[in-house]
C-alpha cells in the first residue's frame, strides 16, 4: 500500500517563463526525469528547511525565556556531556 507521500496527485498550474527555465535547468542538473520529480523534490528541500527554522525559531526562544542560572545550568550539562563522548573507557 502506498504511503501518503508515494501517493501522487495530478495538478495544473500555470508558471512564468522564469520559473519554467528555472525548474528545467533543476531537472538537468539533478539529472531528474521529470519536471515532476523536480518540483516535488524541491517542494520538499523547501519544507524541511522551512521546518528546520521552526525549530531553530523554538530553540531560540527557548533559551531567550530562561533566566542565567538556567542558562548556566545547561552549559554544564552540555560541558559534562562532551566530556563522556570523548572519555575512551578502560
Amino acid at each position: 500500500m502506498p504511503t501518503t507521500e508515494q501517493t501522487k496527485i495530478k495538478r495544473s498550474f500555470s508558471i512564468s517563463r522564469n520559473s519554467e527555465s528555472f525548474l528545467r535547468r533543476e531537472m538537468k542538473g539533478r539529472r531528474s526525469s521529470s519536471a515532476s520529480q523536480t518540483l516535488d523534490e524541491l517542494l520538499a528541500e523547501l519544507q524541511r528547511q522551512r521546518e528546520g527554522e521552526k525549530i531553530d525559531q523554538a530553540i531560540t526562544a527557548y533559551y531567550d525565556s530562561i533566566d542565567a542560572q538556567e542558562v548556566e545550568g545547561e552549559r554544564a550539562w552540555g560541558e559534562l556531556g562532551g566530556r563522556s563522548l570523548f572519555e575512551i573507557p578502560e
